[in-house]
């Protein structure tokens, strides 16, 4: 079985006022609510390749934001108020676009499915999972017990950000988990991550159907 993971982290970008600074105007990547920067990988095979990529692109896009007199900001929560949430929201036609966030858990109501909650603006960490086999088709992975292990090893981190634990979006490829908040380093994501993965290859014959 061929495992890939892609990584994505989201970042505030801030004037020297730490006044929040609309990323699509200087040429950032972002997501289709536009007002967060999205770093987002290659699918990767180790976590070596991960981390690398990441880095890279971390630090590029850092040094763009320097050159402009601006700066990348990790914050999982960041108050934005009524009238720029409102803007952006006919901006990019936040009314048109669906919502495929899902929940393992079925008591949650919540979702951080738009990135904002109340006056306040999210920013996460997403991490991609698929599993191929060797002729390159698809494989089903365990969701459940996969988001189950981020969710049991990153309980705290969730819990006080006040990100939502179980959450997930299928995708072409397999699918995303997106309850961690952006500040959770990398380096000790991306190994657990790689880890559950050749753990949970040892019990292929106990998937779910999502």
């Amino acid at each position: 079985m061929l495992d890939r993971i892609g990584y994505e982290v989201e970042f505030w970008l801030l004037d020297k006022k730490a006044q929040i600074v609309m990323p699509n105007d200087y040429g950032f990547p972002i997501d289709e609510f536009g007002f967060l920067v999205e770093i987002r990988t290659h699918a990767h095979r180790n976590c070596e390749s991960l981390l690398d990529e990441l880095n890279r692109l971390t630090l590029a896009h850092k040094a763009q934001a320097k050159s402009l007199g601006l700066r990348l900001v990790l914050q999982p929560r960041r108050f934005m108020g009524k009238s720029l949430i409102n803007c952006l929201s006919i901006k990019y036609h936040w009314d048109t676009l669906p919502d495929l966030t899902a929940n393992i858990y079925s008591t949650v109501s919540r979702s951080h499915a738009t990135g904002i909650d109340s006056e306040y603006g999210t920013a996460g960490v997403h991490i991609h999972f698929s599993r191929h086999n060797r002729k390159g088709h698809r494989v089903q992975l365990p969701l459940k017990r996969i988001v189950m292990g981020m969710d049991a090893r990153f309980n705290e981190k969730i819990a006080y950000s006040g990100r939502v634990h179980g959450e997930y979006e299928i995708k072409p490829y397999g699918f995303e988990y997106r309850s961690l908040p952006s500040t959770v380093n990398p380096k000790v994501i991306v190994p657990f991550v790689f880890f559950l993965m050749e753990k949970e290859t040892k019990s292929l014959n106990n998937t779910i159907d999502y």
